[in-house]
């Protein structure tokens, strides 16, 4: 929920190459070029702040009220990116503790939604033993825990990107990840109180979908958004639609195409 900002070449650079802007150790250096294909750029210092420089940023944001809203992305300190999140009571924004992922080098938080001023979940990825691993934490009113999430078997690049409650047992989160060299697909897990399990999503590239947001009515009625890359290079919007037991394609239109 809550719109993003991000630096978009001339070119028209897909959206994962602009929130992977962290190396394994969490600096903001890109993991993807601008068609997805991954590029050695971890360990170039130029792409990377020195270690005693701390960037925040916010990404995503949900309001229960005027006076309750929650804002989440992630800080760079001392050699390593770390979720942030800070809440709003109508007067100022605090920041609140979120935990690290066991085992995490890096770890950033894209998207938040709020049923209630003292539920939210949020969503991102963080690096481990070398691959982007998926991430969701839940907000009680009190502290910010760490959910079990799943991954594609084998993927070294796994995010959610967005994500939209309509209950706090009842979240839908939206991603990509990478299914094979310079190959990515969209990615869709639940959330149903316990457990993240995947839903199988269509894809209209087999070389690159991505999806960025969505929007729930309800457990079994929600709509992401993305782009995908066709066989010419170009980037596409994309749509797809979950009745509740799968996920469909939609027609969109684009810029300069019939």
């Amino acid at each position: 929920m809550g719109a993003r900002h991000d630096e978009v070449s001339q070119e028209g650079e897909n959206y994962e190459a602009r929130l992977i802007r962290c190396d394994r150790s969490g600096s903001p250096g890109r993991v993807l070029s601008r068609r997805g294909e991954r590029r050695r750029h971890r360990d170039d210092p130029a792409r990377r702040p020195a270690a005693n420089v701390t960037l925040s940023n916010l990404s995503g944001v949900s309001c229960a009220s005027a006076t309750k809203c929650t804002a989440v992305g992630n800080s760079y300190q001392s050699g390593m990116s770390r979720p942030l999140a800070e809440h709003w009571n109508g007067t100022t924004w605090a920041i609140q503790t979120v935990p690290v992922p066991a085992g995490s080098t890096g770890s950033t938080l894209n998207g938040v939604s709020c049923t209630l001023a003292n539920a939210c979940t949020a969503v991102g990825y963080y690096y481990a033993s070398g691959a982007a691993l998926t991430l969701a934490q839940t907000w009680n009113g009190t502290i910010w825990t760490v959910q079990p999430t799943a991954n594609p078997a084998g993927s070294p690049v796994s995010v959610l990107t967005g994500v939209w409650c309509t209950a706090a047992t009842a979240c839908t989160a939206a991603g990509t990840y990478e299914s094979g060299p310079s190959t990515y697909l969209t990615l869709a897990e639940a959330w149903n109180g316990s457990t993240w399990p995947i839903q199988a999503t269509a894809n209209p590239s087999a070389t690159g979908s991505y999806l960025q947001g969505v929007s729930c009515l309800s457990a079994t009625a929600c709509t992401a958004v993305g782009q995908y890359q066709d066989s010419s290079g170009t980037f596409l919007t994309l749509a797809e639609m979950w009745n509740g037991t799968s996920w469909t394609l939609q027609t969109t239109p684009n810029t300069g195409r019939r």
